[in-house]
């Protein structure tokens, strides 16, 4: 199970110019990994969904999935 995770966009004309993460997460790469992955990508849900996906951070997906 998770913790808690803070997940911070700055978004320009429907791209994702910054993210800032923030977890508890025992995997100390995983907020480098997710915002690395997020930072140039479309704000929407699937094209979010799809550059997690690809970047392991595949225990963020179920989060994005419940409450987008």
């Amino acid at each position: 199970d998770w913790g808690s995770i803070d997940i911070r966009l700055s978004v320009e004309k429907g791209i994702i110019k910054t993210a800032s993460v923030f977890t508890d997460s025992m995997d100390f790469e995983l907020s480098e990994r997710v915002t690395s992955a997020l930072e140039g990508c479309s704000f929407q849900k699937d094209a979010m969904k799809n550059v997690l996906t690809g970047n392991e951070a595949n225990d963020i997906i179920s989060l994005f999935e419940k409450n987008l």
